[in-house]
């Protein structure tokens, strides 16, 4: 990209001339801010962005707001239907959908790990709503500005041709920099079949420079043996025929060079055929492979026979499978495992001996493998002739010719030896030893709960909170439980036998849900529930939670040694998630405390009362998760927004009455904070305020000057939220901050 940066530095005439005038989308943009405020969250303990935008999508929004187009050509402003650069930059955020953040996430990771450049594709649409396919090249442009303060954007519109074809090369200097940052070598020959134009990846694939290649035939580029191919090639090209070959030529010093040409014919503005555009890529490397593998292919089928009687004679199971379970091979030791002769076994599938369950392991831990490129292991109970049997599992992906996964091998020890009980408690102990390491609540039920169904030998999991009297659905996996929402709510009566495991403080077992007490048959029947193991989970004495083992489609008998190994492991997990919590507890009040210091640093610095609240809202945003944070204040008998953070600063001007704000009036009326947890089942919310702005939970401060309620500080978030002690305490102090800077201003204005 040396070429595009030295174009960039470039402040002529010309180069705005080039830049203004050219046919394809062109933008400058100073994204200085986003880069700012990825180094912040970088401060504030984010080390993986990657992860930090999957789960804060409104981020990478806020990042887009960040953006600011410093210059856009006409091709772009006709591209995204914009009358002038203004425009497209206050409709620079609708540009981009739901669908446009993942591949925007990729582009804020690539820049901020220090790539130069960066090419995607995207979705997104015009400032019509019309549907655009767009490929976007970045480059950050070396400046003594801020970093990221000047950053090129080409953009492709794709969305009816995403294949570029070079019908013709025009040697004026507006594309001369695009051919020439290609990454493919390009070529023009004209009716003489001598080089007219070359760029310069074209050079280092031959090892000439541009000078010495303009007027050089094509056959010099080739041994003489190969020109009666070369002549045919070129009969084609002149026969209005495109084509795409390997062929191996010479480069300037001798050396052999293999390329992949990818030829068509170009025509003059009368349609007559006037010469041959190339385009050419270097092949050097994956011929060398090619001839490794080969050589490699060689030397195993040598081997295969040694191979085949160390397989025969082992007391393993070994056979081997296609990318479809099919078997390929099977050694005597897994005939008679799956007592089946060698030739009735060869092309039949797994899903031939085994359950729908140890199936859906086996393919997972194939996919796996063929998706890692790398062997997978796991232990496994099966139902081979009638005998239950736990056996170690090993799948090895097998490369095969072009780097392709061809089959797997497979080898598995029986470990049937070894009983239950040491089993439990060794998977206890794994579980322990993990749970141990970790105080992410949710990464520790990623890794726990598939090990623990495997061993209860359920179907899914699923964990529960109680809140509000009610179990409110926190994670799950596997199963029909993924049909159901995180977050949703079950009275007791939708869930009996969580409500029997918090009040007996033990593991509950059901064998048949179905059967026995009516209500609980039909409670279970409508979560399609058959068998359950509920978990309680602990904080002192008092039940806090349940996890829930269970089956949809069959009933199980739960034994004395899956319901000790249950009690056990409800121990464990209560206290990681006591751990967890506390853990979590200390890491917000010090990020709290952090925050409200930085608030009335800022407050006290004496800057603009504008500025100020700025940050104070920008800070609390930050602290608290919320998705906006509002300045209220009291005019008259309405409630007018002052200052606002998390949407746009449109807003700010926009008047309420009591009944759109109703928690600001029961604020003043109390002189004390409003918490609400769930703004869609409280009646002291405004329905119709709570659909319009997208709004779940939230706290309203009061503001005070002196004995008198001047306004309000809103928190808001867009999912429900039990706001804890500490935070209402801390939202309180940031309140009367607030207030003390508000009565500061008026102090000042006074005087």
């Amino acid at each position: 990209m040396t070429e595009v940066e030295k174009m960039s530095r470039e402040e002529s005439k010309g180069y705005n001339a080039l830049f203004y005038n050219a046919p394809i989308s062109f933008f400058e943009i100073d994204s200085s801010d986003v880069k700012e405020f990825i180094e912040e969250l970088r401060r504030d303990g984010v080390n993986d962005l990657e992860n930090h935008f999957n789960d804060n999508t409104l981020d990478i929004i806020k990042c887009v707001s960040l953006m600011r187009i410093t210059k856009v050509n006409q091709a772009a402003l006709d591209l995204f239907k914009a009358k002038d650069q203004n425009e497209i930059q206050q409709g620079f955020s609708k540009i981009f959908t739901e669908d446009s953040l993942l591949p925007l996430k990729n582009q804020l990771v690539a820049l901020a790990n220090n790539y130069q450049i960066f090419e995607y594709e995207n979705n997104c649409v015009d400032l019509e709503g019309t549907h655009l396919t767009v490929n976007i090249k970045v480059a950050i442009v070396d400046t003594d500005g801020k970093p990221w303060s000047r950053i090129l954007c080409f953009v492709e519109n794709v969305t009816w041709k995403k294949e570029l074809k070079i019908a013709r090369v025009d040697s004026n200097k507006k594309y001369e920099q695009l051919l020439q940052t290609a990454d493919e070598g390009i070529c023009i020959a004209g009716a003489d079949d001598r080089f007219t134009y070359v760029n310069k990846k074209f050079t280092e694939i031959t090892g000439y420079d541009d000078k010495e290649m303009i007027g050089m035939s094509i056959f010099d580029l080739f041994e003489k043996d190969k020109e009666e191919e070369i002549k045919e090639h070129l009969s084609r090209r002149f026969a209005g025929i495109s084509e795409k070959y390997e062929i191996e030529g010479l480069k300037k010093d001798g050396t052999k060079n293999w390329v992949l040409i990818s030829a068509s014919p170009i025509h003059d503005e009368a349609g007559q055929i006037v010469g041959t555009l190339g385009m050419v890529t270097d092949i050097n490397e994956r011929k060398r492979v090619e001839k490794e593998l080969k050589e490699k292919e060689k030397s195993l089928a040598e081997s295969e026979q040694l191979y085949r009687m160390l397989a025969e004679s082992s007391s393993d199971i070994i056979g081997i499978a296609d990318k479809k379970m099919n078997f390929k091979y099977m050694n005597k030791s897994g005939c008679e495992l799956l007592n089946i002769d060698f030739d009735n076994l060869i092309g039949m599938n797994m899903e031939d001996f085994y359950d729908k369950k140890t199936i859906s392991v086996v393919r997972r831990s194939f996919n796996k493998a063929i998706k890692s490129r790398k062997e997978v292991k796991y232990s496994l109970r099966i139902d081979a002739t009638g005998k239950k049997r736990w056996v170690d599992v090993c799948i090895i992906p097998i490369v095969g010719t072009k780097e392709k996964i061809d089959s797997l091998l497979i080898t598995s020890h029986d470990i049937t030896k070894l009983t239950d009980e040491k089993i439990y408690s060794n998977t206890l102990n794994e579980i322990n030893a993990f749970i141990n390491s970790s105080f992410d609540i949710k990464e520790i039920f990623k890794k726990v709960n598939p090990k623990v169904a495997d061993i209860l030998e359920t179907e899914s999991v699923a964990m529960f909170e109680r809140v509000q009297n009610e179990w409110e659905l926190k994670f799950h996996r596997l199963g029909d439980s993924s049909k159901l929402p995180v977050g949703h709510r079950f009275s007791d009566k939708e869930l009996p036998i969580a409500s029997i495991a918090a009040r007996t403080n033990a593991a509950y077992a059901v064998e048949d849900a179905w059967e026995g007490e009516p209500l609980r048959r039909e409670a279970m029947k409508r979560l399609g529930v058959r068998s359950a193991l509920m978990i309680p989970l602990t904080r002192g004495a008092k039940v806090f939670g349940v996890i829930c083992f269970c089956n949809h489609s069959k009933t199980q008998i739960f034994t004395d040694k899956q319901l000790d190994f249950s009690n056990k492991l409800s121990s464990s997990l209560s206290l990681t998630f006591e751990n967890a919590r506390l853990y979590e507890k200390e890491k917000n009040e010090k990020k709290l405390s952090i925050t409200l210091n930085e608030i009335n640093s800022a407050i006290h610095k004496g800057q603009d009362i504008e500025k100020t609240f700025d940050i104070v809202l920008q800070k609390s945003c930050e602290a608290f998760g919320c998705f906006l944070c509002a300045l209220v204040m009291r005019e008259g008998d309405q409630w007018v927004i002052k200052n606002i953070c998390g949407l746009t600063k449109e807003m700010v001007g926009t008047k309420l009455s009591d009944n759109e704000a109703r928690t600001a009036v029961i604020a003043e009326k109390t002189k004390q904070a409003v918490i609400v947890e769930d703004a869609l089942t409280d009646d002291r919310v405004s329905i119709d305020m709570v659909k319009k702005y997208g709004i779940r939970s939230f706290v309203t401060a009061p503001l005070f000057m002196g004995d008198s309620m001047i306004g309000v500080l809103e928190f808001v978030k867009t999912d429900t939220h039990k706001f804890s002690e500490t935070q209402i305490d801390y939202l309180n102090k940031i309140a009367a901050s607030v207030s003390f800077a508000l009565s500061g201003a008026q102090l000042n204005d006074k005087k």
